[in-house]
């Protein structure tokens, strides 16, 4: 039998750990513990209302947070993942302007022919939310999207028209992921009525976090109904759905509506107007473009 009187804990993702599970290894006489997470990131997910309403949903790394003085605090500020261009609102808006872009992410893909920052301001759709209280979709939305889609893929492959059992486009559909806050958007992306591209994930954002894909397209479903934006006024989640793309991320959703609600939609509007990444489309007719780069 071995007795050790010191023990090491690691807690990686801790900002997503339950503040009871990383005081656990202490039981056991844990000396030291070392946490690594993003606060600005989402915490654990607690679907109790009597935990929530004893804050159960904070994490031992952000009590920590609050009290710690910022010197003690180690903050990794390289980033391996995003091109600079995604990289730029989330740094300034979340990060102070901290993260440096290593010139690796840069090589990454570099003849891809798009812009790899875009927004598509869908001002006509408005979300459907079921009577029972059940999770909202967006009807119109997920049709630009697919159309967005066809049209991307075929771009990517250099041919057309779209073949959904060609190799090249399967390859392709696999290298991109659709993220929403809801999961009624996610199921019905694989209705077999929309025929969207099957092997393109689609993901919630929280079981987004800690993910990453060559190109992420950002379903906000919610438009123009009620004076409130839902899970979208989560300032958390809308930073994940930002940073899990690693070439290109196209954000689609009725922008204008979504900037009136909230002043963390506003400034991601106002950041894209000004650098003019941003595209409005007044109607389902409109003829869905790809924002091919300049050079």
């Amino acid at each position: 039998m071995f007795l050790f009187s010191y023990i090491f804990y690691y807690c990686g993702a801790a900002c997503q750990s339950l503040e009871p599970d990383c005081l656990l290894p202490f039981y056991f006489g844990c000396a030291k513990i070392i946490l690594v997470g993003d606060p600005q990131q989402l915490p654990p997910c607690v679907l109790s209302p009597a935990g929530q309403e004893h804050n159960l949903s904070q994490s031992l790394y952000d009590r920590l947070n609050d009290i710690i003085p910022p010197k003690n605090i180690s903050m990794l500020t390289e980033q391996y993942r995003m091109h600079e261009e995604i990289c730029h609102f989330p740094n300034n808006h979340f990060y102070d302007g901290q993260l440096i872009t290593h010139e690796s992410v840069m090589n990454y893909w570099a003849d891809y022919p798009l812009k790899p920052y875009y927004l598509y301001n869908l001002t006509y759709t408005t979300h459907q939310c079921p009577p029972n209280g059940g999770s909202s979709d967006n009807k119109e939305e997920r049709i630009f999207i697919k159309k967005f889609c066809i049209k991307l893929l075929e771009q990517l492959v250099d041919r057309q028209p779209y073949l959904p059992n060609d190799p090249e486009f399967i390859e392709m559909e696999k290298r991109i992921v659709v993220i929403t806050p809801y999961k009624g958007q996610m199921k019905k992306f694989r209705k077999q009525s929309l025929q969207f591209p099957r092997h393109i994930e689609v993901l919630t954002v929280d079981s987004a976090q800690g993910k990453e894909k060559d190109i992420v397209l950002i379903s906000c479903v919610r438009s123009g109904e009620g004076k409130t934006i839902g899970f979208l006024n989560d300032k958390r989640r809308l930073n994940v759905m930002l940073t899990r793309a690693r070439r290109a991320l196209y954000i689609f959703g009725n922008l204008n509506w979504l900037a009136e609600q909230d002043s963390h939609w506003n400034a991601l509007f106002d950041d894209a107007s000004d650098r003019q990444f941003i595209d409005t489309v007044p109607n389902s007719d409109h003829p869905v473009s790809l924002a091919l780069r300049d050079d």
